[in-house]
């Protein structure tokens, strides 16, 4: 039996978490590259101490798993069911991109959760987007996760 797996979203958490990542990558961030980086955070979060740091609903993609509502926020900015100050400090995405309008700060952060945000980036920094089903940050999430199967019936 296949089980959803989903924890409350943290909407603050998000927009924090995503603008100390954005701030670590100098600025701006490919998009895909922030959504691999905010579900791996939750996922090593969970496994370290049994809670995500955004949380939210988890859906396996085509290019590996993702966090829906953090992809919503990329791509509209808002949320239909809960309120968040994404738009204030996070810019629209502009060429596979989004960048840093404001600071929003990391008052709802925790020690653990900034030393973990700052463990993932020093990890993949060097990713490039997370696109690749054979690139590193693919290959971090295949080896426990979501494995990309290529289907016979395409």
């Amino acid at each position: 039996m296949i089980q959803k797996i989903s924890f409350p979203f943290n909407a603050q958490k998000a927009t924090e978490v995503a603008a100390r990542f954005i701030l670590l990558s100098g600025g701006a961030i490919n998009i895909m590259k922030l959504v691999k980086l905010v579900y791996l955070l939750d996922r090593e979060s969970i496994a370290r101490r049994g809670v995500p740091v955004v949380g939210g609903v988890y859906l396996s993609m085509r290019n590996g798993p993702v966090t829906s509502e953090i992809l919503d926020l990329i791509n509209a900015g808002s949320l239909w069911h809960c309120d968040t100050n994404w738009a204030e400090f996070i810019s629209d995405r502009q060429n596979h991109e989004v960048a840093l309008t404001r600071n929003p700060g990391a008052e709802h952060l925790s020690v653990f959760e900034l030393e973990l945000i700052a463990e993932l980036f020093g990890r993949f920094e060097k990713a490039d987007q997370g696109l690749s089903p054979n690139g590193v940050m693919s290959t971090a999430v295949n080896g426990c996760h979501w494995i990309r199967v290529r289907s016979r019936f395409r």
